[in-house]
Order: C-alpha cells, then structure tokens, then sequence
C-alpha cells in the first residue's frame, strides 16, 4: 500500500506508521496553528459546519442532499488533513465489522479503539483525543463536555454493528427506472446503514448535532461516501458518473440544485471565512464535477466520465489537434473523437477546488504557458502539477461555467467570440462575455 498515492483505504489495513500520522494530523488541525480569521480552529469549525447546516434549513439529512453535502465536507476535512501531512488519505471504517474487532486483512483482528490510534470505546474517549470537546454538557445539560462513544451499548466485542450489507446498500433500486434508482438507494444507505453506524458507536456520535466533535465520525462518513462511489461506480451504469442524471427524480430538488452552504456565504447562518469579507467563498451545487465526481477507494474500479467543454457563444467544443506538448487548443465542431473528450480530475484545497482537465486521447492536460498575460493561447501539456495546470470552473447560475487558472486568474476565451473551427482558445481578463462561458456535457 503506497503512503501518499491519495487511495481510501480499510482504516484497519493501513501502517501503524500512517495511523500515528493521520491522528497527527487531527490533533495538529485542533490547534493554534491552524485557526480561521474568528479564532476557531480547523478541527472545532468541522462541527460549526455540520451545525450550521441545520440551522440554514438543508436538508442534509433526510434527503437528496445527504450524500452530495457530507461528500463535500469529507472532501474538504481531507484536504485540510494534507495540509498538515500531503501524504494522508481520509480512509474509512468498514461497518459492517466490530471496530474493535476489523479484520486487517491478513487474517487478524484490529482494534481502532486504542490510546494509540482513536482512544476509548466507551465512556470519554481519552488518549489521544483527551482535550477534545463536546458542547454538549453546555447545551444539552448531560455532563459530557469531552467527546465520549458507547460502542455496541457497552457489550464487549465482537458485536456486529446492525448495518445492511455492503451489497443490499449498493444494489437498491437496481432494475427500476434510472430516475429512481439514487433516490432508493440514497434513502437505504441512509436509514439502514449510516443512521446505524452512528447509534452503533453511540456517545458524541449517536447525536446528529454533536457528532461531528469526533474524529471517528470522519472514518464513518469516508465509509458512506465509498458506498456512494460504489453505487456510482457500477460496471454499465456510467450514467451514474454524469452530473445531469446520477440523481435521478432528485435532480431537479433545490437542495441538488442550491448552493451549497455554508462554502457559498450567501444564505445565512453565515460561517467565516465563508463570507464576503473573508473572500473564501465557493459557489456551488450538488451538479458540480467535483461533488459528483468518486474519489478513489481501495475495494473496486474508478471508470470516470469524459466531458465535451463546449463554448455558449460558438456551441463549438475544446479540441486538440494532435498529441505533442504544446500543441494549442482549438474550438472545433462536435464530431465525437476522443480528441474532443477531457476528463475532469479534482484537486481539493483548503480553500478552493481545483481541477486538472485531461484530454482523453493525449493524457495531457490544459496549461497555461508560465504566469502569461491576456491574450496566450492555451495550450496541453505533461502534467507536472503546476498551478498553471489547474482550473477553477465558477458556476455562473444557469448551467455554464468560467474556467479560471488557478495561476493566473484568468478564463479560457474565444478571441472576439469568432465562430470558425480552428480559433485558438486564450486566456483573457473576466469580462462575462459568453465567449467565456462553457458547459459541460457527459459522455457516458
């Protein structure tokens, strides 16, 4: 198992070495070394997210957001984690096994409930979460001002948490209509599986609205995500992996549709940094490539969708011409080669998500020659992780998007909004021209 290959993995199959090193980076994340402009650290604000929701009125439980918001706030813990340690995974809990108990996959038990990796199973979760606090003795008035779990209530292992199977979760719905097929499945996970893990381990976590205290409660959502990205990932069901069907009938619900907070600042309660003042804001829905797109886990294949990125003003497509490094990108009319096709692959950052957009016939990816001006054609390149390889899509609101650089904060821009095959796609300065407006179509 190669440390630092951004792989999910059984918690419980992983080093002693990245266990140590993933509770590292939990107990860096609650210090003074890494706070937000109010003063709250990067650990305790995870449970100001959570909290937050709630009070906004999403439906982040209970409903079609459920899995495409808590992807979200996984996604981004993560990417908070790599800032302490680049080489860290989120990796996940495999509840359909006692935690204190899970096999490690060469034939033996693991317990992840030591003072060595996630503290105690019962009562307060001590060594080496001692110092991390609950508000529930505050607001609920039932003495538990640390975080506390009550595994299996209190019966010694093993105990087999009272989950659905893996298969019966993933395999809901399977032979309806496509348009209902998430929102069975969705409802299942939820309710049979997720909702159980939670009363499972008990304590913090038992309480939607305290759970989010716990590190542990991360190892439970990475497992809920991977039962998603299993579903998503489901040989002949790639439809799964394109933003305008994988929700079926939930497609069109506001809380798919909607911005999703508190990372868009733009429905109270507000969060900072996510406020206009703080200038960390990410505008987004449940559509977005990024939420829609799998991460990757360690326990099936990861197909991932190619798109056609077509210009609103020409309705012509990002074309590359042939396979060398810098070759510039075109607009040319839609004819199906893979030349026309880009893989999107995301890349969370503390702040804001990022993407490598890859052409499915070179491998190359869209690059911006150097910390260039307006006016520098675009062109592919061998990835080499630059920032002037990685691309911002900013939703304008109505089902088209700006690709921004992350290198220079420019756009990708049809030169004059010229309609003819073979135009040199640019960047250019923000001007909201529809030349600088593209939308995203699956091929799947």
């Amino acid at each position: 198992m190669a440390l630092g290959d951004g792989i999910r993995r059984n918690v419980a199959m992983i080093s002693d070495e990245e266990k140590e090193r993933l509770v590292n980076a939990f107990l860096q994340l609650d210090t003074n070394q890494f706070l937000y402009p109010d003063g709250v650290s990067f650990w305790d604000k995870q449970e100001d997210i959570h909290k937050a929701a709630h009070a906004a009125g999403q439906n982040v439980h209970g409903g079609p957001a459920f899995l495409p918001w808590h992807r979200e706030l996984v996604n981004r813990l993560e990417a908070l984690l790599r800032l302490v340690d680049p080489q860290l995974s989120l990796h996940y809990w495999d509840w359909t096994t006692d935690p204190r108990a899970t096999p490690d996959g060469a034939g033996n038990p693991v317990n992840l409930f030591t003072p060595q990796f996630m503290g105690s199973d019962q009562d307060n979760a001590g060594p080496p979460f001692q110092n991390f606090e609950s508000t529930e003795g505050a607001e609920l008035g039932n003495g538990h001002n640390l975080i506390w779990r009550q595994v299996a209530n209190g019966q010694p292992s093993p105990v087999i948490p009272p989950v659905d199977p893996d298969n019966q979760v993933v395999n809901t719905g399977n032979g309806q209509p496509n348009n209902q097929q998430f929102p069975q499945m969705r409802v299942e996970l939820e309710r049979n599986a997720h909702n159980k893990a939670h009363g499972y381990i008990g304590g913090s976590i038992a309480d939607v609205h305290y759970s989010f205290h716990d590190p542990f409660v991360f190892l439970l959502h990475s497992n809920t995500d991977r039962l998603w990205a299993m579903w998503q990932c489901m040989q002949g069901q790639e439809w799964r992996l394109d933003p305008s069907q994988t929700y079926g009938a939930d497609g069109n619900s506001p809380a798919i549709t909607g911005d999703i907070q508190p990372w868009a600042g733009n429905q109270p309660p507000l969060l900072r940094p996510w406020t206009p003042a703080d200038h960390k804001q990410e505008v987004k829905t449940g559509l977005h490539p990024s939420v829609v797109s799998p991460p990757v886990y360690d326990n099936f294949n990861h197909p991932r969708a190619f798109f056609n990125i077509i210009s609103r003003s020409s309705g012509k497509v990002l074309d590359v011409p042939n396979t060398a490094d810098g070759t510039e990108i075109q607009q040319f009319t839609p004819h199906g080669g893979t030349n026309q096709q880009w893989q999107l692959i995301p890349i969370y950052g503390v702040d804001f998500t990022f993407f490598k957009i890859v052409s499915r016939w070179s491998s190359k990816v869209l690059d911006v020659p150097g910390a260039s001006p307006d006016n520098v054609a675009i062109q592919e390149f061998t990835d080499n992780g630059g920032d002037n390889q990685h691309w911002q899509l900013v939703p304008t609101g109505d089902g088209y998007y700006k690709i921004v650089s992350k290198a220079t904060g420019k756009v990708l821009d049809i030169p004059g909004a010229a309609p003819d095959d073979g135009v040199k796609i640019q960047q250019y300065t923000d001007n909201g021209g529809q030349n600088q407006q593209w939308q995203l179509i699956a091929i799947v």
